[in-house]
């Protein structure tokens, strides 16, 4: 029985969704990869087998080092200090439903461009987070 071409498809690679990223199309990557549009749409679609030099051409193409063409790219921007914290939150176990009342919190104790001394601030005398908080079912 012959395979369909979703069968082919290479799984565990985001190569379309870091070209979605930086806003290539295949054409753009192929004139980086300095090959044929169609060869770069046979390989995102299994017709044409994935080897290393093939990967190695990707990740150049695609600025990224070769192991970031196996990770499921961050959508998030990273340098977004509201995203980092976000995600610190999450991951420390605060629920979603909570992060518009903790990001509030946090306000209190940040000032936005007002200049307060180090005296001025309240001092928060709580222990630093050293594991994750468990959730309660």
């Amino acid at each position: 029985m012959a395979k369909s071409k979703s069968d082919k498809k290479p799984t565990g690679i985001f190569i379309e969704e870091l070209m979605e990223i930086k806003r290539l199309k295949k054409k753009d990557l192929a004139e980086r990869m300095e090959t044929t549009d169609a060869t770069v749409s046979r390989l995102l679609t299994g017709e044409r087998g994935l080897d290393l030099d093939w990967f190695h051409r990707i990740a150049k193409a695609l600025e990224v080092p070769l192991w970031q063409l196996f990770q499921p790219p961050v959508t998030e921007n990273p340098k977004s200090p509201e995203a980092a914290l976000r995600s610190a939150l999450l991951a420390y176990g605060v629920d979603q439903e909570e992060l518009p009342q903790v990001f509030k919190a946090i306000k209190g104790f940040v000032s936005d461009g007002d200049e307060q001394s180090q005296s001025s601030r309240p001092h928060d005398q709580s222990e630093p987070a050293n594991r994750r908080r468990e959730s309660t079912p």
